[in-house]
């Protein structure tokens, strides 16, 4: 279970790339930094194994998403001129993009680098650094965020809901949930006689198998209902845990694989904001989506608050500008308790 959502978080954050692409007029936005290389006499913005990716090409793509997407490219402009790199966020940076880099070459076809160059492209991200200056920008963003809900967790935080948790687990693979061989049961029975002499860590650390956990102590991270991988025996039987509790074994199989594991998961904390504020990045993060899915209209209200501190933004054009105050307007409801 651990290993395999770990492994799609590369799948979801192509997709916050996809649903977030822009430019209906990013070659305008853009000429001075678009290279001069051409195809059949259109400007290239993206290279890949698969060929390239004209401006007449990202046009047409874009065309019916004007308003998000002219407000993206403003969230962006917004973002980088508010927040300064650090030198750790250069590094997260540099991290991120060759985690990107690795999962998109191992797609001998080509076309998740094709898609993924195409995505940042609209983005208004090209060349060699197109993928590190994307990572950059939603990394000085997730900064925007922390920093803004900060001064305002009062009114944010009372909305997350699902029951949230930071757990850890214990993995045991069975040849089947109701009869495991008479080795398997061994193992889970010495599990339980860990758990009665020791800690949770300890026990997960000598007996677990997943080997994304095992290593940390068990520690697995955020959880919550709404976490759609986990499966729905594992879900009620975290329901009313409280902090320091654990469930007793629960066995899963897996219904396209039909590999079948028995866990036991032992609930970590279940203070939201002390969750919130993980030490563990990857906890961090899950939480802050968690807080942004519990409230929505906080990220473009994020956006107005950084905005405003930059004082007088002055658009080029006057319908651009249009466009954008209208989708920030409607994404926050246009109130004034949310400024």
């Amino acid at each position: 279970m651990s290993e395999f959502l770990r492994k799609y978080w590369f799948v979801c954050l192509i997709a916050i790339a996809m649903i977030a692409m822009l430019v209906y007029f990013v070659m305008d936005m853009n000429k001075d930094n678009v290279s001069g290389k051409q195809t059949d006499g259109k400007d290239v913005v993206a290279s890949t194994s698969l060929g390239d990716y004209t401006s007449d090409e990202m046009f047409d793509d874009y065309q019916g998403f004007n308003q998000s997407l002219l407000y993206y490219m403003y969230q962006d402009a917004v973002v980088n001129q508010s927040v300064e790199a650090t030198p750790e966020m250069k590094e997260e940076a540099k991290a991120q993009a060759k985690t990107l880099e690795t999962n998109m070459k191992s797609d001998s076809t080509g076309q998740t680098e094709y898609r993924l160059m195409q995505q940042l492209a609209g983005f208004g991200f090209e060349g060699d650094d197109a993928i590190e200056n994307y990572c950059m920008t939603s990394l000085k963003l997730q900064k925007l965020e922390r920093d803004y809900i900060e001064k305002n967790k009062d009114k944010y935080f009372k909305n997350v809901v699902n029951s949230p948790k930071e757990i850890s687990i214990i993995t045991i693979n069975v040849d089947s949930v109701d009869t495991p061989s008479e080795e398997q049961k061994t193992k889970m029975e010495n599990v339980d006689k860990a758990l009665e002499d020791g800690t949770f860590a300890d026990a997960a650390t000598a007996f677990s198998e997943d080997t994304a956990t095992a290593g940390l102590a068990g520690y697995y991270g955020y959880y919550d209902e709404s976490s759609s991988s986990f499966d729905e025996s594992i879900k009620t039987a975290l329901k009313g845990l409280k902090k320091g509790e654990m469930t007793e074994w629960i066995g899963v199989t897996d219904p396209q694989t039909g590999a079948a594991v028995q866990y036991r998961v032992y609930v970590n904390e279940t203070d939201f904001e002390t969750i919130y504020n993980s030490e563990n990045e990857a906890t961090g993060k899950s939480a802050l989506n968690a807080l942004l899915s519990a409230n929505p209209g906080l990220e473009v209200s994020t956006v107005r608050d950084a905005a405003e501190k930059l004082g007088d933004i002055k658009f080029e054009d006057e319908e651009v500008q249009k466009q954008v105050e209208s989708y920030i307007k409607e994404q926050t409801g246009g109130s004034e308790d949310e400024k």
